[in-house]
């Protein structure tokens, strides 16, 4: 009888250790190969209407960075993120170029524009049961971004400040000034958490994010000095002098509603389960 007790708590403890497994601080790391936008409104309806004057192209990136957690159940927990994310909106347009012959052609401009976020994700994580060898888990919670750099890039060389007559600007701000350095959204992931080992696992994921923020800074200005007045411009009004049809700011006006950051990628990483008290 002794004997058949000891063996019975030995099952109930061994199951109870079994079950608790999962449970426990969490390290990893992730890499997020991804689709971007930055969505708005007048940049769908200009395409939708004049598509030779803005087209978006698909604009890829990556998000890579730390994961890290606690699991309070076999199927509940916390988990955050620390990624580095770079990513934008690229577009084309067309304009007509006049030829020394006096004939025109068609030219296509490439407008690219890179930006570099850190995000600090926090979510809320579910899985099925943690103990199988696949099992399926989803994440959704808050996200708040860092703008850290940008980079702008555009093919179209027909414009110059200092080429405009009469013309002088003064406190033109910097790219990156016109942009919003900081943006709160949401993050969603849809996956599976593949054991490798009792305490590691790979994990397969569909990740989606999206930001509320508008990402263009519309009250950014700068002066603009022609035949000796000086006025006060937005950047997204400017309009270069001489060509009421210049693509790369005709839709950009102060008024042209939110730009918001998208992303959609597929994650995969690794994390660490530190066990606490498990024995074979």
């Amino acid at each position: 009888m002794k004997r058949t007790r000891l063996l019975a708590a030995l099952f109930l403890t061994f199951c109870g250790t079994t079950a608790t497994a999962q449970v426990g601080w969490q390290l990893g790391m992730r890499v997020v190969p991804s689709k971007t936008w930055v969505l708005n409104g007048a940049d769908a309806d200009i395409q939708s209407r004049w598509p030779d004057s803005l087209s978006r192209v698909g604009t890829y990136g990556v998000q890579f960075g730390l994961a890290y957690g606690y699991c309070f159940t076999q199927n509940l927990g916390a988990m955050g993120n620390v990624l580095y994310s770079t990513q934008g909106q690229h577009h084309t347009y067309v304009y007509d170029k006049l030829e020394t012959s006096g004939e025109t052609r068609k030219v296509t401009v490439v407008n690219e524009l890179r930006l570099r976020y850190v995000k600090l994700p926090f979510m809320f994580k579910y899985t099925t049961n943690s103990d199988r060898k696949l099992a399926f888990a989803a994440e959704a919670g808050p996200q708040i971004s860092f703008l850290v750099s940008e980079l702008e890039r555009t093919s179209d060389k027909r414009y110059r400040f200092e080429q405009m007559p009469n013309y002088y600007i003064t406190n033109f701000p910097e790219r990156i000034h016109t942009l919003r350095r900081t943006d709160f959204g949401v993050v969603l992931g849809v996956g599976a958490d593949v054991k490798l080992r009792f305490n590691i696992k790979m994990n397969v994921q569909l990740r989606w994010d999206f930001g509320f923020v508008d990402v263009e800074k519309k009250s950014e200005t700068f002066n603009l000095t022609r035949d000796g007045i000086t006025e006060e411009i937005k950047y997204y009004d400017f309009r270069p002098p001489n060509d009421p049809n210049y693509t790369l700011h005709r839709n950009y006006t102060s008024n042209r509603g939110p730009a918001n950051n998208m992303t959609l990628g597929l994650g995969i990483g690794f994390t660490y389960i530190f066990i606490p008290n498990f024995h074979y």
